[in-house]
């Protein structure tokens, strides 16, 4: 037989229910929170790969960058040189033609 119903004894098969889906809710949240952890971890290590990767690529246009300077240096001094040899060789010119010139009409005038 059944006991009488008593409201300050409480009915454990109620009880127990409720207690049972608010475990399952909260189980289910861990499990979504436990995916999303799982997938940020994932998200991290690729960001941790591509951030290794475009190191590595800017190390490479560093040193491109460092190779670029110092050939670009040794053809500006080569062009520098070039310039000064033309220099001297139209100075050269020039006072030969000047000694040319020069030595003709002092030649003449005696």
């Amino acid at each position: 037989m059944s006991e009488p119903y008593n409201p300050h004894i409480p009915n454990v098969q109620k009880d127990l229910s409720v207690t049972q889906i608010k475990t399952a809710r909260i189980q289910q949240d861990i499990n979504e929170a436990a995916d999303i952890m799982h997938k940020n971890i994932v998200k991290a290590h690729e960001r941790g790969e591509k951030m290794n990767t475009l190191k590595k690529k800017a190390d490479d246009l560093g040193e491109a960058a460092k190779a670029f300077k110092e050939k670009s240096t040794k053809v500006k001094r080569r062009m520098q040189w070039k310039d000064l040899k033309w220099k001297i060789i139209i100075g050269v010119i020039i006072l030969v033609l000047l000694g040319i010139i020069i030595g003709s009409v002092v030649g003449t005038q005696k």
